[in-house]
């Protein structure tokens, strides 16, 4: 499971290199991090709510 993680990890850190470097609209770029990131927040915490079941 912890292997899972540290592989969503390295995708989105690849996925974020690959938008900052492509995409031209600054603004573009910044929404799609921060979808990114409450994704990740949001798998993460739901993760969370299973390990306590």
């Amino acid at each position: 499971m912890v292997l899972y993680r540290i592989l969503i990890s390295v995708t989105v850190i690849v996925v974020l290199y690959w938008i900052w470097n492509y995409v031209t609209n600054i603004y573009a770029a910044v929404l799609v991090s921060a979808g990114l990131v409450l994704a990740v927040a949001a798998y993460i915490l739901k993760e969370r709510e299973t390990d306590k079941k």
